[in-house]
């Protein structure tokens, strides 16, 4: 992840990197929390240039956060909801929108409009 924002700093391609990121995600232990760190910055990456695969990952870190989460209460503070907003403004045509609009569906209204720390 530091190479990336190091390559992203400097202008080199970011891609080769991302995909190494990805084949490691799709192994990785999901019982490990630093995976939903990993899951929500590799979406961050990908939200302009492939909001569907930036969706998948906004998908993982969500499985992620309900199978760590004690009851419904502290899924709902874990807050991806910035990032979907940012693979929308990727979203180019109907197939986009289509997988856009069922990722947005998985969130709740508090994953949606609040920030965590307001209760």
């Amino acid at each position: 992840m530091k190479q990336i924002s190091i390559f992203n700093r400097i202008g080199k391609s970011v891609k080769e990197l991302l995909d190494k990121i990805e084949l490691l995600l799709l192994v990785a232990d999901t019982q490990e929390p630093f995976i939903y760190d990993v899951s929500l910055y590799v979406a961050s990456q990908l939200a302009l240039i492939s909001p569907i695969n930036a969706n998948a990952h906004i998908l993982r870190a969500l499985r992620i956060s309900q199978l760590s989460a004690n009851n419904q209460e502290d899924v709902d503070l874990i807050h991806p909801g910035t990032i979907i907003w940012m693979t929308a403004a990727g979203v180019q045509n109907a197939l986009q929108l289509d997988d856009w609009l069922s990722t947005l569906l998985k969130f709740s209204d508090f994953q949606l409009f609040l920030y965590p720390w307001k209760k």
